[in-house]
């Protein structure tokens, strides 16, 4: 890749990444867990499905749950995410298909990310299991793990490894916004200091996925741009389409008569893209992608550009 911001913020990775360089601070104590503050748990601005509609039905003990069950479910989130996908599209970038796009120098940056991103999905595992052992909360799969894995069975043949590119590369650069709004020290101790670590991991990982993507770009025949293309739009939808599951699933026992019935989540999901894609958006910018008017008109039809 010719732009350097990669090898430079890597080649400090021994000293500066948290699965090197940072002490283990993720332990909830039992004094932890009596923290009733849904905000301290998990923040309101990454659950849209919470809508005033629902907080205004629901008694306190119950917001409480949605909170710490959001929490549950990002974690086993993370954990998933990073090793069935953004490992998996690092893994094509080194020894797979993609890899004679890049470097000798990025396929070794690329092997301390995979390192990073091995170590996010087991403090990830560890502090959902943690919760598990204090609050009876079900589990579930991520609905949005569950977008993915269509995409990827229904362009299983030789497009895969650059749809996991593109999963892993939409993931990593939406995910400083949201790592953003986790990592404020009002949160739970060892909550925040486990986003605060993982942010700033995950601040290095979208700078080599950002340059990853330009450099990609510019080797793709036209038939793989046309591809990819219409499988970002596909993928960063599946981001934000709301989790009506797991909103059902948290706040069950509350609307089980007749008198009751969940307030419906508004449709407004695509109105969130643009303000949480500005990282992955930029990067598509610095690329020809816009120059060319038929993909252009595809990305502001998909609600991707104003």
């Amino acid at each position: 890749m010719k732009n350097n911001d990669t090898a430079r913020h890597f080649s400090t990775w021994d000293k500066t990444s948290s699965v090197r360089s940072r002490p283990y601070k993720y332990m909830l104590t039992r004094e932890d867990t009596k923290e009733t503050n849904p905000e301290r748990w998990f923040p309101s601005v990454l659950i849209p499905e919470l809508t005033k509609p629902l907080t205004d039905i629901l008694p306190a003990h119950a917001r409480l749950k949605i909170h710490i069950g959001y929490l549950l479910h990002f974690l086993d989130y993370t954990t998933d995410l990073e090793i069935m996908y953004v490992n998996r599209a690092v893994s094509c970038i080194t020894v797979g298909s993609l890899a004679r796009f890049f470097s000798a120098r990025d396929r070794l940056s690329a092997l301390k990310l995979y390192t990073d991103e091995g170590y996010h999905a087991l403090f990830s595992k560890e502090l959902s299991d943690q919760v598990l052992q204090y609050f009876a909360i079900p589990r579930q799969r991520s609905s949005r793990l569950n977008h993915f894995d269509r995409i990827c069975h229904n362009h299983s043949g030789k497009h895969l490894d650059l749809v996991l590119f593109l999963i892993a590369f939409v993931s990593e650069t939406i995910i400083v916004r949201e790592l953003s709004w986790l990592s404020h020290d009002d949160l739970v101790a060892p909550i925040f200091h486990m986003f605060q670590d993982h942010l700033l991991d995950e601040a290095k990982h979208a700078i080599f996925f950002a340059d990853a993507f330009v450099n990609l770009w510019s080797q793709l025949s036209t038939n793989e741009k046309s591809f990819a293309v219409t499988a970002l739009i596909s993928i960063i939808h599946a981001f934000f389409r709301p989790n009506t599951a797991l909103i059902r699933t948290l706040t069950h026992e509350h609307f089980l008569t007749p008198k009751k019935s969940l307030p419906t989540h508004p449709n407004n999901w695509k109105s969130r893209i643009i303000k949480t894609t500005t990282l992955t958006m930029k990067a598509v910018r610095r690329t020809d992608l816009l120059k060319n008017h038929d993909y252009l008109e595809a990305l502001r039809v998909g609600g991707l550009l104003e």
